[in-house]
């Protein structure tokens, strides 16, 4: 699915009751000389406070304190102002907006947030006249950071559903009949050496195109970011409609491997690539 707000609508934000957002900036910005550890945790606030701070409180005079100078969003407009223009244009156009924090996952100088955004289409949006429906949209943020700023920001969003939500495009029997809230996202986590980057990448590649052909599967995402050492910080996410469906892709994927003669544990290890991997459902399932 192309993205609600492509990948502009991105948000991150500080905010400390007891302090001033200048003072917090400096703060952030101090943090990045001690260890890896405390910048992960700060970068992780950061974002959170930005959702329920800058965006649900409105308070956009503070996206100075927390955009980088060199952001560039996808028109080439730099800074606070490119980040916060398309932020002010979904206020305007869904004044009630609210956007709801679902896992927040940070690694290095990156964060990754799911986030439903909900609101009343009141004005005009991309062209498209107030229609007066609401909808709810579940979406996926990739936040990067250099000098305990936004760097860069990449967003992942249901625009099909948004689109019919809000009446623009009918309604899909099908897709309208799927129970987003039992979607399960399954998360893999990756640290590779640069040496094992492109042979990961053809791996990777190879498993996400068969993957795609499974039942029950509905979109992915690969996001990374580089370490300092060269190495990749490397996220995938696949989406899939139910439990149900994730666990026969499970059994797909291991025939699949068998017939292949592929070991992953084999794979990793001989590679030197360190991996995590976690199960994420929407907020209200369980």
């Amino acid at each position: 699915m192309k993205s609600l707000l492509k990948a502009t609508v991105i948000f991150a934000a500080v905010s400390i009751p007891t302090c001033s957002f200048g003072q917090l900036a400096s703060d952030y910005a101090d943090k990045n000389t001690t260890t890896m550890e405390a910048i992960i945790k700060t970068n992780k606030e950061v974002v959170i406070d930005l959702y329920e701070v800058i965006l649900n409180q409105r308070k956009f005079d503070l996206l100075n304190d927390v955009i980088s100078e060199d952001y560039t969003n996808v028109q080439g407009e730099r800074g606070a102002a490119a980040f916060g223009k398309v932020v002010r244009s979904i206020v305007k156009a869904f004044p009630d907006a609210q956007w709801t924090l679902g896992p927040v996952v940070a690694e290095g100088n990156s964060v990754v947030v799911k986030h439903t955004l909900t609101g009343t289409h009141q004005d005009t949006f991309q062209d498209i006249p107030p229609t007066g429906k609401s909808f709810s949209n579940d979406g996926w943020a990739l936040y990067e950071f250099s000098g305990g700023k936004i760097i860069r920001s990449q967003l992942l969003t249901d625009r099909l559903s948004f689109l019919q939500q809000i009446g623009v495009l009918p309604q899909d029997p099908l897709i309208h009949a799927r129970r987003l809230d039992s979607f399960v996202y399954f998360v893999d986590k990756f640290v590779v050496p640069t040496k094992a980057i492109e042979i990961f990448t053809e791996r990777m590649n190879y498993n996400r195109s068969f993957i795609k052909s499974l039942p029950g599967f509905i979109r992915d995402e690969v996001i990374a970011t580089e370490l300092g050492n060269g190495d990749l910080n490397l996220m995938t996410i696949a989406v899939w409609e139910s439990e149900a469906h994730l666990e026969e892709a499970r059994k797909r994927v291991q025939e699949e491997y068998r017939k292949i003669n592929f070991d992953p544990a084999d794979f990793t290890k001989a590679h030197g690539i360190t991996m995590e991997r976690q199960v994420y459902h929407p907020l209200g399932m369980r």
